[in-house]
């Protein structure tokens, strides 16, 4: 196959499209339309893209005449997907005016169509465009048409145009789904604004929609960058009573944000739900945890997850072995306080000034360690 492919990407025009009508075989069904418009995408942007219309206009012309039995519109509908898709909007904006030159009247899906090329290019003025220009020819716009409208506004972080969207939709009785709920509060989770996206999830439990995986985690996120512990905490539990597993970005994010808020409790108890469910914790994670127990005087704990730390796998940085050095020096515990310093010479971390100054009252001083392989943390 990757000889074949080679040997057509260097054919010509000409011979590509001589092997296509040679090579071509009768349509089985509407089931074989997508597959179908997916190889003539790749052959259309590319011979667009040379600015060889005729040939795109050729190749369309010999994939159709082996269709006689499928619909003519739905293959020019997954070709306009497709090229989007190639992200390619000129390409599909060319095949929906050959379509309308050819005889085919262009409906609702024909615009969904388009209007989703220039969501996924988060091109506001053309969509709206598009919009007008649907109304004018008297077509009704559906819930895909106010999705696509709401998800461009999205991609272009318009969340105020993106709300009016769905309020608009809201108020020709059309009913949002899920995938309209997660577009939205999404896009208020990327801007921070927490009250937005948590006035929409309520209006979502209203209408008795069940939140989905997409929808929690950006909730998560939103309250992680925000600062909001609490908050975090209840959507991960928000996401666990829906019996969805969150993720281990999840729960990375929740134990930073409590380690960083100082509530050592949560972060002791989410990192053992970790562990409960098997869940890798990163060196990150690891770090931020072992230091919010060190600035906290908790000691054991510092100690405890510092062990679980090196158990991982996970060499200690600089900053989990000075939070380390801090708990045993704050603790009088001068035994385990000159262990570390060995701990830092087996992994070959740099001391940094913080370290050498709880290791002042030590012997062998750390600042004679052999030169590091890497500077961890």
């Amino acid at each position: 196959r990757k000889a074949k492919a080679a040997m057509v990407h260097n054919m010509s025009i000409e011979q590509k499209i001589s092997v296509m009508r040679k090579e071509q075989r009768p349509c089985s069904g509407m089931r074989d339309i997508p597959a179908r418009a997916n190889e003539a995408s790749c052959l259309v942007v590319e011979f667009l893209a040379r600015g060889r219309e005729d040939a795109a206009e050729a190749h369309i012309d010999i994939v159709i005449n082996a269709m006689k039995r499928t619909s003519r519109k739905a293959f020019y509908h997954s070709l306009i997907h497709s090229c989007a898709k190639a992200g390619a909007p000129d390409s599909a904006v060319w095949c929906a005016v050959r379509m309308l030159r050819v005889g085919l009247k262009p409906n609702t899906v024909t615009f969904n169509a388009l209007l989703d090329v220039y969501a996924k290019a988060g091109d506001m003025r053309l969509a709206t465009w598009l919009w007008d220009l649907m109304v004018d020819v008297g077509l009704e716009p559906n819930s895909i048409t106010y999705n696509t409208m709401i998800n461009t506004c999205a991609k272009a972080k318009d969340t105020q145009l993106a709300e009016w969207w769905m309020q608009c939709m809201l108020a020709k009785g059309i009913t949002p789904c899920t995938v309209t709920f997660s577009t939205l509060i999404t896009a208020f989770a990327r801007v921070g604004r927490i009250d937005k996206m948590e006035n929409w999830f309520g209006k979502m439990k209203n209408a008795k929609i069940a939140p989905d995986r997409v929808i929690l985690h950006s909730m998560i996120n939103a309250c992680c960058k925000a600062g909001h512990a609490q908050k975090a905490e209840y959507w991960l539990l928000e996401l666990m009573q829906h019996k969805i597993s969150p993720d281990e970005e999840c729960y990375h994010s929740l134990i930073k944000t409590c380690a960083r808020a100082g509530d050592t409790d949560k972060v002791d108890l989410w990192l053992q739900r970790m562990q409960k469910c098997n869940c890798k914790i990163d060196k990150t994670t690891f770090s931020a945890a072992i230091h919010a127990f060190a600035q906290s005087g908790q000691v054991g704990r510092t100690r405890h997850w510092f062990n679980q730390m090196v158990l991982a796998g996970i060499e200690p940085g600089a900053l989990s072995c000075t939070a380390m050095l801090t708990a045993c020096s704050q603790d009088g515990d001068m035994e385990r306080f000159t262990q570390y310093p060995d701990h830092m010479m087996k992994f070959r971390i740099t001391p940094n000034l913080s370290i050498r100054r709880h290791n002042l009252s030590i012997r062998r001083p750390i600042c004679q360690l052999d030169a590091p392989i890497c500077q961890l943390d």
